[in-house]
């Protein structure tokens, strides 16, 4: 979805031929393949990470359907979509220590005056397009088990007891590690002058990013409010309730069934949102902090803003397209298309009426 509001940018011809778009569209739709393969937080301890094995994969998959010149450029794309900035160490194995080196992005214009590798920085953009308004309900996810994080330059390794890394992420704390202050730094680098912004055009960074980091921001505040009076127990049951369902509709994969347990528990035996070590604990604060924060989430910011911000944007075909051939907008209308399926499929709506008639991922997908 995010690839094609992309290719909504008016100023797309003057920077971008054919093969660039088509290399942006198949690098944005397979980037995170690779995830199947490699874990998406385990990039700091393997030399292959999961975006060179996405690239692997893809090339895999690729070899024989389209031409060599656009899988290879696809696949080096994919390769360098995680866009780290500066090179860092691997810890082997087998104990050795290699150095990741950072793919080159540098761009250059072509004799036409369009940007070399701009289908490099448009996976680049899909990809950060995903810290969107979804992208909180992904993150509290994604650290019910330990997870690295990485913020700017550097890697946020987590705690060695599972527990403490828990509450240190869950607690409502600016401090880091905590899901907050990942929230609050990476709001900031969605629309920020810096290297990963450097190839937003005006166009992108107003109606792309910028609103989702006003969103960001909006929940961050309410995530850092005292909750005045404290929730009732039905609102506490309703609302932990509603955020688990909110998990459901943007994580539809075969595990999360299982996180689900560990986060909630059981009547005999409650998970990690409601755990106590013996130097910490989650408090009832905690808490009440998070059901406050997932009913703004849902009730403001994915039903009023994102659903229907995507909706607009996935519902024309783009000018912007129409100087580019006619096998490019037949692939971008295909790509319209998926993604108006897709989006159907994640309607917040399906959060409160318990998914009644909810169509399946995989046969949006594939339904013709």
């Amino acid at each position: 979805m995010n690839i094609f509001l992309i290719l909504r940018d008016g100023d797309l011809a003057k920077n971008a031929d054919d093969i660039e778009v088509v290399v942006g569209i198949l690098g944005a739709v397979f980037h995170d393949i690779g995830n199947s393969v490699v874990g998406r937080y385990d990039d700091a301890y393997r030399y292959a990470s999961h975006a060179e094995v996405g690239a692997y994969l893809f090339g895999q998959i690729a070899e024989g359907i389209i031409p060599p010149h656009i899988r290879e450029l696809t696949q080096y794309a994919i390769a360098a979509h995680a866009h780290y900035l500066k090179p860092f160490s691997i810890e082997k194995a087998n104990g050795e220590t290699a150095e990741k080196v950072v793919y080159d992005d540098t761009t250059e214009k072509s004799p036409k005056g369009q940007i070399e590798r701009m289908g490099l920085w448009m996976v680049r953009q899909a990809d950060r397009g995903e810290q969107a308004e979804p992208y909180t309900i992904r993150h509290m996810i994604a650290h019910v088990e330990p997870r690295l994080d990485y913020l700017g330059t550097s890697h946020v390794y987590p705690k060695e007891n599972p527990d403490e890394d828990f509450i240190a992420q869950f607690r409502m704390k600016s401090e880091s590690p905590s899901i907050l202050n990942h929230l609050s730094t990476r709001a900031a680098t969605l629309t920020d002058n810096s290297d990963y912004t450097s190839h937003d055009s005006p166009y992108i960074r107003q109606h792309f990013f910028a609103p989702a980091r006003k969103s960001q921001e909006r929940l961050v505040e309410i995530m850092k409010k005292d909750v005045v009076p404290p929730l009732t127990p039905m609102q506490r049951t309703k609302g932990l309730e509603r955020l688990l369902r909110a998990w459901r509709l943007f994580e539809s994969g075969k595990d999360i069934e299982t996180i689900i347990e560990k986060f909630e528990g059981t009547p005999e035996k409650p998970g990690k949102f409601f755990l106590k070590t013996e130097d910490n604990e989650m408090t009832q604060s905690d808490r009440d902090k998070w059901i406050v924060s997932t009913n703004f989430l849902i009730d403001d910011l994915l039903t009023k803003s994102w659903y229907p911000r995507m909706e607009r944007g996935l519902k024309n075909f783009p000018k912007s397209l129409k100087p580019f051939s006619k096998n490019v907008q037949t692939l971008v209308k295909e790509t319209q298309v998926i993604s108006q399926r897709v989006l159907s499929g994640l309607n917040p709506a399906y959060i409160d009426n318990n998914f009644h008639h909810r169509p399946d991922i995989t046969t949006l997908l594939t339904h013709k």
